[in-house]
């Protein structure tokens, strides 16, 4: 585990997902269980004799019609457009911002080929696999973070630009470095998010071949969506805070933990939710108020499993554990993929902008990737004056 300085101070910027193309409105109605689920009719199976669409959350008007990375750029502008609106400073900062965001990977689709026994569709995705392999991956990323700079006409003279693809992760791994860079003076602001889009028609295919795709024929598995989040990161030290404006910041991050085990979505054996607890269990520490954790669980049975037996060990370990609250964005959302990280960080500072987290304790937000990766981040509330 590592501590995240205590001068870093967070801040929900933008977002784009199914439930609003802002991040006020979308936290709002994610808080109020809204959900917006539509068919996706690119993706059809047969269900009792009928072939029927499966259902997504779709961000509508912003990315019908757009695939790939386009599809990406467009939730990103959208993301960034909405952060900017909020604290106009971006725009403004020039070289004092660094910008941080975690992409899907090209190539991802070639992972676990293993189980798909339709040898047309092994064929399409491990050569959409290879495809995606020799592509640059860091140019495009941040080719992309640069061409959604210009279609809002914000300058990029001096922009700092990092980004990875390193999946659900991702964000944490952002966030982490964020702070380092802020702590050392390297910049003023970061801002630090991620985007994704699990509706596309080859990551229908592929997580459908492998029975992870909930739809009319199976009740249980994860519902695609896809969503852009961005955070403001700042040094509360600097005059008006960089730009979180005369109230000063109402979060602030506190620690991080990563663990690689060998529990994965591929894993033959059981999981056994010894990673998973002991992020958690190492952000938390030595505390005694009952926790709120917001957590990427998206209905598949694996998920639920290694969230089940985790939830025993935290239980059994800390009585306050008992009396924790969970919220599931993906309820409302859908599975958001490599920003679900982003997103979950977003109804989570909301909360505490707003005064209404759910339990006394911390917050903790919990990532798990379908690799061995499994995170956790501790946020804490601050007064308004910052401290």
């Amino acid at each position: 585990m590592s501590d995240l300085p205590r001068s870093i101070s967070v801040a929900a910027a933008g977002m784009a997902c199914s439930l609003g193309h802002d991040v006020v409105t979308a936290c709002a109605a994610a808080r109020a269980g809204l959900a917006r689920p539509s068919p996706l009719p690119e993706f059809v199976i047969g269900a009792y004799g009928e072939p029927e669409p499966v259902s997504g959350h779709v961000v509508t008007a912003l990315t019908e019609g757009f695939h790939g990375d386009a599809r990406l750029l467009r939730l990103l502008v959208a993301a960034l457009q909405d952060a900017v609106a909020r604290f106009p400073a971006i725009a403004t900062a020039g070289g004092r911002l660094h910008v941080f965001v975690a992409f899907p990977a090209s190539d991802r689709t070639g992972l676990a080929l293993e189980r798909i026994e339709d040898d047309s569709l092994l064929k399409e995705l491990q050569d959409a696999a290879a495809a995606g392999r020799c592509r640059d991956e860091l140019a495009r990323t941040r080719q992309l973070v640069t061409r959604a700079w210009g279609m809002l006409g914000l300058p990029a003279s001096g922009l700092q630009v990092s980004t990875t693809v390193s999946g659900r992760s991702g964000v944490v791994e952002l966030l982490q470095q964020a702070a380092e860079v802020l702590a050392a003076g390297q910049c003023e602001l970061a801002l630090v998010g991620g985007v994704d889009c699990m509706t596309g028609p080859e990551m229908l295919r592929w997580h459908s071949a492998q029975g992870r795709l909930k739809s009319p024929a199976q009740p249980v598995g994860l519902m695609p969506g896809e969503a852009a989040a961005l955070l403001l990161l700042v040094c509360p030290t600097l005059p008006n805070q960089g730009g979180l404006g005369s109230d000063g910041p109402a979060a602030k991050l506190c620690a991080v933990a990563q663990h690689d085990g060998p529990t994965s979505q591929w894993a033959h054996d059981a999981p056994r939710g010894e990673g998973l607890s002991a992020v958690v269990a190492q952000v938390y520490g030595e505390r005694a108020a009952p926790p709120w954790l917001v957590a990427d669980h998206n209905g598949e049975e694996f998920r639920a499993a290694e969230w089940g037996v985790a939830w025993v060990r935290l239980s059994a370990r800390f009585e306050a554990f008992r009396a924790a609250s969970i919220w599931l964005p993906a309820v409302s959302l859908g599975d958001c993929g490599v920003a679900a990280a982003a997103v979950a960080l977003c109804i989570m500072v909301r909360a505490f902008e707003r005064g209404y987290t759910p339990a006394q304790g911390p917050g903790i937000v919990v990532v798990s990737s379908d690799g061995p990766e499994r995170c956790a981040l501790l946020l804490e509330g601050v007064g308004r004056d910052g401290r």
